[in-house]
């Protein structure tokens, strides 16, 4: 037997060694692949997943809260002409699409074609998205400081809630021609619903004196961007005096 045929190394070991390499670069793989897809799912913002059964949500995922938008005068008029049990929600009437991946998804169920996240035309909605038949309600709405002077701040303080929807939006006339309106977030969670709270105060300066009723309009909607839009209204009189106090 020559030295070569000592040292050279049996076939069918190097075909062995090949072999647990490649097993180990799929098994590499298999993990990226994996990680990858619980990094998306738990990143998803919608808690919705549309399948042939209707609607699931997946309470493993956060919530998501949609930013806070202010409105322009026209789309203060287009809401304010809205009326109870549209079947739009606040940001369908108005003509801003829901952000992407927060209720954008058309269709769903086997028959597809419905509403965002209503289930579709054929699949039946295992959870409810849509606003319930409750209107919001306004439980508080007062100034303070009460008898401000000119163009002394006043934060305007509402309570409001819905409790088989969600406070989407307000607009709010402070009586001496300036409107102000926003859209306030919105959620996409199972069995909509929005308990009273105080929302974020609503700033304004007077620049004369006198007697001024503010109006309020709150607006609920269902999750993920579904309608249909319900509202409530209340109003409140202030008078801004040239000494402070000196109301009443």
């Amino acid at each position: 037997m020559t030295d070569a045929a000592l040292i050279e190394p049996p076939r069918h070991s190097t075909v062995r060694l090949s072999a647990m390499a490649l097993g180990a670069i799929g098994v590499a793989l298999l993990v990226l692949v994996l990680a990858v897809s619980a990094t998306r799912h738990s990143g998803d913002p919608t808690n919705v997943h549309l399948g042939d059964g209707g609607l699931t949500f997946d309470a493993s995922s956060p919530t998501t809260v949609a930013p806070t938008q202010k409105l322009t005068q026209q789309q203060l008029r287009q809401l304010n002409a809205a009326q109870n049990n549209g079947a739009q929600s606040p940001v369908a009437i108005i003509g801003i699409p829901y952000p992407v991946g927060q209720g954008g998804a058309q269709g769903g169920g086997s028959g597809g074609g419905g509403t965002p996240r209503s289930g579709g035309g054929g699949g039946q909605a295992t959870v409810r998205t849509a606003n319930g038949q409750s209107p919001p309600t306004i439980s508080d709405f007062y100034a303070n400081p009460s008898s401000p002077t000119p163009n002394q701040d006043i934060a305007f303080h509402w309570f409001a809630g819905d409790n088989d929807g969600i406070i989407s939006a307000y607009t709010v006339d402070f009586g001496d021609g300036t409107k102000d309106g926003a859209l306030t977030g919105n959620r996409c969670v199972a069995d909509p619903a929005d308990p009273t709270t105080e929302r974020t105060p609503l700033h304004h300066k007077y620049a004369q004196i006198g007697t001024f009723r503010v109006h309020l309009k709150v607006f609920s909607a269902g999750s993920c961007g579904n309608g249909p839009t319900q509202n409530a209204e209340t109003f409140y009189d202030i008078t801004v005096t040239l000494v402070p106090g000196s109301v009443g």
